[in-house]
């Protein structure tokens, strides 16, 4: 008997009808949420820094700069740490460097401590966001692939939305610094916690109905209700290294 599809009410024999990777969609949308609400924040806490500060408005935007530049850079190295040491680990250290950087903002006492802590720390801490999310949700989608990244992408439009008038209404409630340690405090929590639930190597994937259906993979069910992919696999080989034989 063939086994049933994600969109009909049974689930495969041996098979969980809830698939995970929604949940990687979830915590790859938090995580983009918070990286592009921080990001796009900085423009609130610009005139409040200004007069704090009294520093010139280019002098201060030079920190917004150099936090794009290590943000873009820093997401190549962070993209080939997720690849060998996981997801997981890579995201918890990011929230907890961009949280640690946020707070020590709100200590600040002059320039070259912003554009240290909030231009290369933060940046650093925020450039998994977008090469984790998206890469990791790639990996866990064939069918559905689109639909997820999609889904996750439109974290960044939220996080833009709601953080401008949180940071707003904070920095009125408790001022820029304050605030700051708010926005921090968020990010260890979100952040770190989103990472806590990404998963690297779907090794269940292959078992799934719906990339079975994308790979037009066989669904034959052995006893223990298990696709039996790897004689599968073999069989393909073999056949393939026939073929060069000959």
């Amino acid at each position: 008997m063939a086994p049933d599809t994600p969109h009909n009410s049974k689930a495969p024999p041996g098979q969980d009808p809830f698939f995970y990777g929604w949940v990687i969609v979830a915590a790859c949308t938090v995580l983009l949420m918070m990286q592009a609400g921080i990001q796009y924040s900085f423009g609130i806490f610009f005139k409040p820094l200004l007069a704090h500060f009294g520093w010139s408005r280019a002098a201060t935007s030079g920190v917004y700069a150099l936090y794009l530049v290590s943000h873009g850079v820093f997401a190549i190295p962070i993209g080939w740490l997720a690849d060998r040491f996981g997801p997981a680990r890579l995201v918890a250290a990011c929230g907890f460097l961009a949280g640690l950087g946020l707070i020590l903002t709100s200590q600040i006492t002059a320039l070259w401590q912003l554009y240290l802590v909030y231009g290369i720390m933060v940046g650093l801490g925020l450039s998994s966001g977008f090469a984790i999310g998206t890469g990791t949700t790639a990996r866990w989608f064939l069918k559905h692939r689109g639909l997820a990244l999609g889904v996750v992408s439109a974290g960044i439009g939220v996080g833009t939305l709601l953080m401008a008038p949180i940071a707003e209404r904070l920095i009125a409630v408790y001022d820029w610094n304050r605030a700051y340690i708010v926005v921090g405090l968020s990010a260890w929590v979100l952040m770190i916690g989103s990472g806590l639930f990404l998963r690297r190597n779907p090794d269940f994937l292959l078992r799934h109905p719906d990339v079975l259906s994308a790979m037009s993979l066989p669904t034959r069910w052995n006893e223990d209700g298990v696709v039996d992919i790897q004689k599968y696999i073999l069989d393909h080989l073999r056949t393939e290294l026939r073929n060069l034989r000959i």
